[in-house]
């Protein structure tokens, strides 16, 4: 993916940001591929826009293994089989048999706008397989930012951070429970998933699940005086739109980050990913916070730019945002 803007957070960040773009990219397939199996289907416009967001999450996530099996193989290689083979040694991917097939063959037909009818079908179900190497190659970058070690120091705590992260419907880089480290969810999750429930119904198990962990989650933040979610200020509520901030709540960074800016009557600098002409992008801006507005199932906040444009970001595809002073 090119980067096109120069900005110090990417220089500083630019493995992580990769990944965040990867994953605000995935963000987007994920809800075309929800629309059309949970909201009556995606209409004709929006069809060309998955098809676009497949080709690009392709290029995406072959770029972005390429450099794994490159940093961890020592391998520099233009044979991308060998490349999936590595990365599927390293429980980077599953199912490389799969993934040949889809760039070799599905690839090529949606690139050259001549797909069949199965072929729309495989599209959405790419998903399936491209939303893997999103979480793991997460959980390998996580892994060395908490514990300065890689993945094949510690393959244990790799493996639950996967598991982990696989789990969770935000994606790998939506930071919930902000202040906890992700070895620590980790940990908890797999203690929550280990937990005996007795006799219960199978389709009843996930949801206990997340009940147990979320106990033991509130029970961590209340023994580390760790406080969330954020309150809004009365003086600053009519700023927040939205009829589900009682399910929804500001605990995200990046939610937290423009909650102090609006408070403190600041501006923030944004690292925003977006898509135009098939292509992904990031644009960097610093932009004064109007109102955030929340429409199922994302926060959107509406700034003005330097010149008094007003603009609207959603957060879910803002990458990076900070103060300024």
């Amino acid at each position: 993916m090119a980067m096109m803007v120069e900005s110090n957070v990417i220089k500083d960040n630019a493995d992580e940001l990769r990944l965040k773009a990867f994953d605000a990219l995935l963000w987007q397939y994920n809800w075309l591929y929800v629309k059309q199996f949970a909201y009556g289907g995606v209409n004709r416009k929006e069809f060309e826009k998955l098809k676009n967001l497949f080709v690009e999450a392709c290029q995406m996530a072959k770029v972005l293994l390429i450099d794994f099996v490159s940093k961890y193989d020592e391998i520099d290689t233009d044979d991308f089989g060998v490349v999936l083979e590595r990365a599927e040694h390293w429980r980077v991917l599953h199912c490389a048999d799969r993934w040949k097939s889809m760039y070799c063959e599905l690839l090529p037909r949606v690139k050259e706008n001549r797909i069949t009818p199965k072929d729309k079908d495989k599209i959405f179900s790419a998903y399936d397989l491209l939303k893997i190497p999103n979480y793991s190659l997460a959980a390998w970058f996580i892994i060395e930012k908490e514990k300065g070690v890689t993945g094949k120091d510690n393959p244990d705590l790799l493996r639950k951070i996967c598991n982990y992260l696989s789990w969770q419907s935000h994606g790998p880089f939506w930071y919930e429970y902000p202040g906890i480290t992700f070895a620590t969810k980790a940990e908890i999750w797999e203690m929550a998933e280990k937990h005996d429930y007795g006799d219960i119904h199978p389709d009843v198990w996930e949801g206990c699940v997340y009940e147990f962990f979320e106990d033991k989650m509130e029970e961590y933040m209340s023994e580390h005086d760790i406080h969330y979610p954020q309150t809004i200020p009365p003086e600053i509520e009519d700023r927040f739109t939205s009829t589900f901030l009682f399910i929804y709540p500001l605990f995200d960074e990046r939610e937290i980050c423009i909650l102090s800016a609006m408070k403190g009557k600041q501006d923030v600098e944004i690292l925003y990913f977006c898509i135009e002409n098939g292509k992904s992008k990031l644009l960097s801006e610093c932009i004064t916070p109007v109102k955030m507005v929340h429409t199922n199932p994302w926060w959107t906040l509406v700034g003005e730019d330097k010149e008094g444009r007003t603009k609207e970001y959603v957060v879910r595809q803002i990458l990076d945002v900070s103060l300024v002073p």
